[in-house]
């Protein structure tokens, strides 16, 4: 498949959802976070989810399933 075609073929719109790892922010403090969130929406795409969890293995692994 070429790039044309994929292109073509390809969802116009991507579903992300937002993952922080921190021990030290929380929602009101997540620059990256909220940069991240509003680049997604301004591009055209969706934001199925976002949460700030703890930078534990245990709490990633949660966020992410």
């Amino acid at each position: 498949m070429g790039h044309e075609q994929h292109r073509h073929e390809a969802p116009r719109q991507v579903r992300f959802f937002v993952v922080t790892a921190s021990d030290t922010r929380g929602e009101a403090e997540d620059e990256s976070g909220a940069y991240l969130k509003e680049r997604i929406v301004a591009a055209g795409h969706r934001l199925a989810g976002y949460r700030v969890v703890k930078d534990e293995p245990a709490a990633l692994r949660g966020a992410l399933d």
